[in-house]
């Protein structure tokens, strides 16, 4: 009888370990990417310091409607990011790590909840497709940068991204997530404003008119979806999470408020605030560089979508929902005359979602075209990351001029250029091969690695570079 469980014991270990390596290395990798080090530096920039004050403000004074920075009203954004903030004052106390552990915790989990989402939704999908799914959204410039700051970009790409995937569900007639929907859009709308609600309710119409023409009745499809107790129940919902607040902040400030939410939301969209003024075309190059290491790969995407969408058994919904958030957000922000280059962070993890479908279908490979186009984006991905490296090595000040003695002088700054150097010429050497899936959890394991070293070589010696002096002062 011992045997015999044994045996079957082992057999069960044997049949489960491959998933069991996948969601234990998924896991590890985003701890990394988003945890290590990240109270190991000084606030950075000048925005960070602004919410982590008001929070702290916040936190002592006891105020939990009205935001103060330097004793002036501060409602640039609304007060869920400072609540989170404060939330982790009281747990942690005040520090750097309790700062940024909302924008971390919301970038694990924006890329998580691609993976999910690819789980309950893709036929064919495993939860190897889905691991990869994460940790190719994880795994980019934008997403690992703004998952260490003290912002609210990071906090409002989450709950914008659940509410969409909550949509992407009702549309598939489960109607009950519509209270998500609500819940998450709630949120959102807390973190930066009318956005929260605004910009998927738009998509989602956008969406559900498109595959309602596709249908031939877009008037039925949209009945289909909006005429439900859930959607009441859903818009119940939003109310009851941010209304509130609004209400009371009006009540305490009066027109003050009015004025900071008008600024905030219509002029920032309708006008420039603030100088954010950008050149014709500013969000393609926040794309083409916020997306490394997977931008060389952006064309094959293009390619293997126009496939699915011209092929006669039709495109999977989630890879059509992932393209009308995609597309859509990144014109929402494009028409808008104020410009940040953090705006556009939603886009990201849907664009990982589609290029991991995209390398991993077979379609991608039997196409000569799209075929070539993989094997010339890793060969593109390879000499730029060995040209820049170089540059960044050699010539340091072209890229960091205040930081270009510190990194003249010290060794360190070569692991982490080598190991990605490294890692793009394996990646290259498994597309070349075909396999797509090896090449794709390669090039994360070794970016994963360099950006643990980065942090822990690179990132506090910038910090001391560029803020060493101001903190010498404040000190005195």
């Amino acid at each position: 009888m011992p045997l015999t469980l044994f045996q079957d014991g082992s057999r069960y270990a044997l049949k489960y370990w491959p998933d069991c390596f996948w969601i234990l290395f998924t896991l590890s990798a985003l701890g990394i990417l988003f945890f290590y080090g990240l109270g190991s530096y000084p606030l950075f920039d000048v925005d960070e310091p602004r919410y982590a004050e008001a929070a702290r403000v916040m936190v002592a004074s006891g105020d939990w409607v009205t935001p103060y920075f330097n004793q002036a009203l501060r409602f640039d954004k609304p007060v869920f990011h400072y609540w989170l903030i404060a939330g982790c004052y009281k747990l942690l106390g005040v520090n750097e790590f309790a700062a940024r552990l909302p924008s971390a915790l919301a970038g694990a989990g924006s890329c998580l909840l691609m993976g999910l989402w690819t789980l309950c939704s893709a036929q064919k999908s495993n939860l190897q497709k889905s691991a990869l799914v994460t940790l190719v959204s994880a795994c980019t410039l934008e997403v690992i940068g703004l998952g260490h700051m003290s912002i609210t970009d990071m906090t409002l790409a989450f709950y914008l991204l659940a509410t969409w995937v909550s949509l992407y569900f009702v549309a598939q007639k489960n109607s009950r997530f519509w209270l998500l929907a609500g819940v998450f859009s709630g949120c959102a709308t807390l973190t930066k404003g009318p956005v929260g609600i605004v910009l998927p309710g738009l998509l989602f119409v956008i969406e559900q008119l498109w595959c309602g023409r596709c249908q031939g009745n877009w008037a039925q499809s949209l009945k289909k979806i909006f005429y439900t107790p859930w959607f009441l129940a859903g818009l119940l919902a939003w109310s009851l999470v941010c209304l509130p607040w609004y209400w009371m902040a009006y009540q305490a400030n009066g027109q003050a408020f009015l004025d900071a939410l008008v600024l905030h939301n219509v002029t920032r969209y309708a006008d420039v605030v603030s100088g954010h003024r950008q050149i014709p075309g500013f969000y393609l190059w926040v794309l083409l560089v916020g997306f490394f290491p997977w931008t060389p790969f952006l064309p094959v995407v293009t390619i293997w979508l126009r496939q699915q969408f011209s092929a006669s058994n039709g495109v999977l919904p989630i890879v059509r929902s992932a393209l009308v958030w995609s597309v859509g957000v990144f014109l929402f922000y494009a028409v808008a005359k104020t410009k940040l280059l953090t705006y556009i962070l939603p886009v990201f993890p849907t664009l990982g979602l589609l290029l991991t479908f995209t390398l991993l279908d077979k379609q991608s490979w039997q196409d000569r075209s799209s075929r070539r186009l993989i094997k010339g984006g890793s060969l593109l991905l390879s000499s730029v990351i060995m040209v820049v490296g170089l540059i960044f090595l050699l010539t340091p000040s072209t890229l960091l001029p205040r930081e270009a003695s510190l990194l003249q002088a010290s060794p360190d700054f070569w692991l982490p250029v080598s190991l990605l150097a490294i890692g793009s010429l394996w990646t290259t050497g498994w597309l070349f091969r075909g396999n797509a899936q090896m090449a794709m959890l390669s090039q994360c394991s070794f970016l994963v690695v360099a950006v643990a070293v980065g942090i822990h070589c690179i990132v506090p010696k910038i910090s001391h570079a560029t803020q060493g002096q101001l903190h010498y002062f404040v000190s005195l």
